[in-house]
């Protein structure tokens, strides 16, 4: 059971890195530069796209490493359960 939960866990910062990377993105490439043109925030911002891509890609490469490790521990279950769910 406790394998389980930590699974769980596991899917979970998987998804939370995801989103944490869409949002970043979504705010380095659009939010940003439309808040710019209409003046809403001063130019000089505009210098915080290029750190927040950087951190939206170490975001990215983790998520995938993160992903690669699932699919690695699903095929490790078949040496625990002789079968499957489905």
């Amino acid at each position: 059971m406790a394998g389980h939960i930590r699974l769980a866990y596991f899917f979970l910062d998987l998804r939370s890195g995801g989103f944490t990377f869409a949002v970043t993105l979504l705010t380095a490439h659009a939010i940003i530069p439309s808040l710019i043109r209409t003046g809403h925030i001063p130019p000089g911002t505009n210098k915080l796209r290029v750190p927040m891509t950087a951190f939206a890609a170490v975001l990215f490469v983790v998520a995938a490493a993160l992903m690669v490790m699932v699919v690695i521990t699903a095929q490790s279950v078949e040496n625990f359960y002789d079968r499957y769910l489905f």
